[in-house]
């Protein structure tokens, strides 16, 4: 879903520690990534980067996602978070006219909707969900959980 937003901030590592982290661990779970998931990851942090974060399941720090594009900033708190999302990310959006940014950003964003709008998207991710090796991780997820 934050991938989808026009803008992305997350409270910093290095101020407040905590174990936040950004990124998309499908693969590490043995399902494919959808071609539309795929398509929006590369438009936000580049084909490269998203090949090798979704591929690995590369799960970032909030610094690390700052880096590479996950995020468009970092807030020191839930304060900052707040007015960083309000004075850069509303205020800048609420400052173009409505229908022409929102014209803009479907320019963009059309070829991925259309992926997701199809079988040939779908399928690959279904087919990886029942198969042997994602089903052999939620075994092993549950007999985990069961242990604790």
């Amino acid at each position: 879903m934050a991938l989808s937003a026009d803008y992305r901030v997350m409270v910093g590592n290095s101020v407040v520690p905590t174990k936040a982290k950004f990124g998309l661990n499908e693969s590490s779970l043995g399902m494919n990534p959808p071609a539309w998931l795929r398509g929006l990851t590369a438009s936000v942090i580049g084909t490269r980067n998203a090949e090798w974060h979704l591929g690995n399941s590369i799960m970032s720090t909030p610094e690390e996602a700052l880096q590479i594009g996950f995020v468009d900033a970092l807030a020191k708190d839930s304060d900052e978070l707040l007015q960083l999302a309000l004075d850069r990310g509303m205020a800048t959006l609420l400052a173009i006219p409505p229908e022409a940014r929102a014209l803009c950003k479907q320019g963009y964003r059309m070829p991925i909707a259309e992926l997701a709008d199809t079988s040939e998207s779908a399928d690959p991710m279904v087919k990886s969900v029942f198969g042997d090796e994602c089903q052999g991780m939620i075994k092993a997820m549950r007999s985990k959980m069961r242990g604790k």
